[in-house]
């Protein structure tokens, strides 16, 4: 049997998913979460041979849980379950640790699917992200190799909130100089000279703003 545990901070989104994996006789649900502290203590304690997790936790960066439990936790296998379909937030996404991605558009049967995948050790893409990689290996652009870490994503979508430099290393727990130091290589990397040109740049990649 596959123990289960799921990281969502939206309970009835928690409860379907629940609901569909303990009407599976190989599925078993054995702790949930909504938030970033609980969710890493139930990953240490719980040992889930799948973690079926949202990287969005009521505004926390999910993005550090993610990379925390992959530096930490032996082999973990996690599937991440999101809105977000930018290809380059799903690529990171793997790069960082994670073995399957399934947008929350997907119907109920990739999602069963990626757990038996990534449980047997396997990578799992749904079949909409299966389509997006394909098209960029077939027409690869210049700004695909733009390699933007999940903590420049974290960043960029701080920035475009309006939050200065001081607010932002407080809520991603850093340095005044460190978050500037991001800030200068986002800049490079993305060959934008403002705010404005940054903030476009995210919402032409369907960047969640």
């Amino acid at each position: 049997m596959i123990s289960i545990l799921l990281i969502e901070d939206h309970l009835l989104v928690r409860e379907a998913w629940k609901d569909t994996l303990t009407k599976m006789e190989e599925f078993s649900v054995i702790g949930e979460a909504d938030n970033i502290t609980e969710a890493y203590d139930k990953v240490s304690t719980l040992k889930p041979d799948v973690i079926l997790m949202d990287i969005n936790l009521r505004g926390e960066n999910g993005a550090e849980l993610l990379f925390k439990i992959c530096n930490t936790i032996p082999s973990p296998k996690i599937i991440i379950v999101s809105m977000n379909d930018e290809y380059s937030f799903i690529k990171k996404t793997f790069s960082t640790g994670a073995k399957g991605y399934v947008t929350k558009f997907s119907p109920k049967s990739d999602l069963i699917e990626a757990i038996k995948k990534v449980a047997q050790g396997e990578t799992y893409m749904c079949s909409e992200v299966k389509k997006l990689f394909l098209q960029k290996s077939i027409n690869p652009s210049k700004e695909d190799n733009i390699s933007l870490s999940l903590r420049e994503l974290d960043i960029i979508k701080l920035i475009a909130k309006g939050k200065g430099n001081k607010e932002i290393a407080i809520g991603l727990d850093l340095s005044v100089k460190t978050v500037e130091g991001h800030k200068t290589k986002i800049y490079k990397k993305l060959g934008v000279k403002s705010i404005a040109e940054l903030i476009t740049y995210g919402k032409n990649k369907g960047l969640d703003f």
